[in-house]
C-alpha cells in the first residue's frame, strides 16, 4: 500500500479530471488507493484516484473537477455493489471492478 501525500487546492485543482461526491463511488474505488488527498483548516476534504489511463478522479466533501452526473454515478456505484456481493475472490473482484471502471470512464468522458 502506497502512501498518499497531502497536496495543496491549487495542485488539485490542476490535476483533478472528475469530480464525484463524498461516498458515491465507494463501492466502485474499492480495489484502488487513492494518491493524494487535500486538507484544509477544517480537515479532510477529497482523495485522489489516478486510474490506469491517467484520469484523476477527486472524490470527497470538495472535489475537483468535472461534475459527473449523479445517476451515473449511482448506476456504477451499484453495479460496483453487485460485484462485491457475488465475488469473494478479491483478484476476480479486483479485475471485474476494473472493467466497471473502464465502462465508468468511458461513459462519462462521452458525456
Amino acid at each position: 500500500m502506497m502512501k498518499k501525500i497531502q497536496i495543496k487546492k491549487r495542485e488539485a485543482k490542476q490535476i483533478s479530471d472528475y469530480a464525484i461526491g463524498y461516498a458515491n463511488l465507494q463501492h466502485l474505488l474499492t480495489c484502488r488507493e487513492p494518491f493524494a488527498y487535500y486538507a484544509n483548516g477544517y480537515g479532510w476534504r477529497a482523495d485522489y484516484y489516478r486510474m490506469d489511463d491517467g484520469t484523476v478522479i477527486s472524490t470527497g466533501y470538495q472535489p475537483d473537477g468535472e461534475s459527473v452526473d449523479y445517476e451515473i454515478q449511482m448506476k456504477y456505484d451499484k453495479k460496483a455493489q453487485e460485484i462485491l456481493s457475488a465475488t469473494y475472490n478479491w483478484n476476480e473482484r479486483k479485475e471485474q471492478l476494473d472493467e466497471l471502471i473502464d465502462q465508468f470512464l468511458k461513459e462519462i468522458k462521452e458525456a
